[in-house]
């Protein structure tokens, strides 16, 4: 099988799994682990073709036939808090993306968990386990001690290399109960007990009722659905959906009879949520291109929620707008520099040609 068909066929996979509420399936049918490729830098390996997960689970394990799934956004959860989508465009700012050659011309892109996670804020010294969720309930522990051995080694990719779905690049010398491709969630454990993985109920056991836990451990509520996500430098603070808007933030001045806007500004203000200064904003679009947004432009970002558009805003900036599906805000940090698909709006693209947002753009 090409590089190309594996991983258009594992992008169509369904994530596997809803946020804090999980169904408890049968366990699966193992599946032979896909040889390791050396990545060609000497860094890492790669399961499989393509550079994919290649962990020890077939791409077609992560459509589950639970119907609430196919809206499920993989997220990142501290401790049982949701920190951020996982996503390539949602990534904090300072994580690195390495590029290598898969072969000669063909260049493929990857990160390190270590990176991602102090990148997260996260201590390394302080990990006690990371869970990697995957489709029919799988989960795969990989303890801190794994991480810290393996920190300039186990690295991670995207499905579509510059977005798709989350995959870790297994390798055999890192010690894991199990190995899956896509990653549905991932949960990592700093003050809290890890629940531990009992195989023979096909779950993760709560350590003092040894009952089996539903969705993900300490998660106090879901994750809203169908919803923007709003990142502030790399870290998750609210969503925007309309009944969560609607009579909590004041509309902006240039709202219509037929059309209500919200500056972005007074979102935050509004949820608490401190920023002395924004200086670029990131429109994440459905088919995960980047607007980015700078200057005074990004400071007076307003956002509109249209009927019949569930999960997306209309973001309206100077003379141009996009539709988005979730929204970086830069203030303290500097928007990041680093190979992403981007969506150019504005005079110079309205020469070249049409973006998929209705309006004249180049998709690069």
């Amino acid at each position: 099988m090409t590089r190309f068909a594996l991983r258009f066929f594992l992008a169509m996979s369904v994530l596997g799994a809803s946020a804090c509420h999980r169904r408890t399936q049968n366990r699966p049918a193992p599946v032979a682990q896909a040889p390791a490729k050396n990545s060609g830098d000497g860094t890492g390996t790669h399961g499989g073709s393509g550079g994919g997960g290649g962990g020890g689970g077939d791409a077609n394990e992560e459509a589950d036939d639970n119907p609430n799934q196919r809206f499920h956004q993989a997220t990142v959860y501290i401790d049982g808090v949701p920190k951020l989508g996982f996503t390539y465009n949602e990534m904090p700012p300072g994580v690195k993306v390495v590029a290598w050659e898969w072969e000669p011309g063909d260049t493929a892109y990857h990160m390190l968990v270590s990176d991602y996670l102090k990148n997260l804020g996260i201590d390394l010294k302080q990990v006690k386990e990371t869970h990697w969720y995957g489709g029919r309930d799988r989960v795969v522990i990989i303890t801190g001690d794994e991480i810290r051995k393996n920190k300039d080694k186990l690295f991670f990719n995207f499905t579509r290399e510059l977005f798709g779905k989350p995959r870790v690049e297994w390798r055999n010398d890192v010690k894991t109960n199990d190995k899956v491709d896509i990653i549905t969630d991932l949960a990592i454990y700093i003050h809290k007990t890890p629940p531990k993985w009992d195989r023979d109920a096909w779950a993760l056991l709560d350590d003092k009722t040894h009952e089996v836990i539903e969705g993900i451990p300490y998660c106090s509520e879901a994750e809203p659905r169908r919803t923007v996500r709003v990142n502030l430098d790399g870290r998750l603070v609210g969503h925007i959906k309309r009944n969560l808007i609607e009579g909590n933030v004041p509309p902006a001045a240039d709202s219509t009879a037929a059309e209500t806007r919200y500056a972005l500004k007074s979102f935050l203000a509004v949820n608490k949520i401190a920023v002395a200064a924004i200086k670029g904003v990131d429109l994440i679009t459905s088919d995960e291109r980047v607007v980015r947004v700078e200057g005074d432009l990004a400071a007076g970002v307003e956002f509109a929620v249209p009927k019949g558009h569930s999960g997306e805003v209309l973001a309206y900036f100077g003379t141009e707008k996009a539709t988005a599906k979730a929204i970086n805000i830069y203030g303290r940090l500097d928007a990041p520099v680093r190979p992403m698909r981007t969506l150019t709006l504005g005079h110079q693209a309205r020469s070249r040609g049409t973006n998929p947002q209705g309006r004249s753009g180049k998709a690069q």
